[in-house]
């Protein structure tokens, strides 16, 4: 019985420390440049797309002169036909970044 009930105290000590982590998420540029090294070593674009669009949106608040021009060539990106066409223009836009 105390060994039960030692055991339940010392497991709610351990449990109870409800500290809140602040996180703070990588900037937009940074996650933008990896969104497109996937699309670059995929060769396919598909929903990323949306993220990527996403993220320049993000992007506008800090660097809106850099986000227009992805904006640009993110567009150039989505009418691109075949994978190396794809994987081209991706790395072409991370290298922006």
């Amino acid at each position: 019985m105390w060994r039960l009930l030692l055991m339940v105290l010392l497991f709610s000590v351990g449990c109870s420390g409800d500290r809140a982590v602040p996180v703070t998420p990588p900037p937009a540029a940074e996650q933008l440049k990896v969104g497109l090294g996937e699309v670059s070593k995929a060769g396919q674009l598909g929903s990323a797309a949306d993220g990527l669009a996403t993220l320049i949106s993000q992007l506008k608040e800090t660097d809106p002169e850099k986000a227009a021009e992805l904006e640009a060539d993110l567009e150039k990106l989505r009418a691109a036909r075949g994978p190396a066409a794809i994987r081209a223009k991706a790395k072409a836009m991370a290298e922006k970044l």
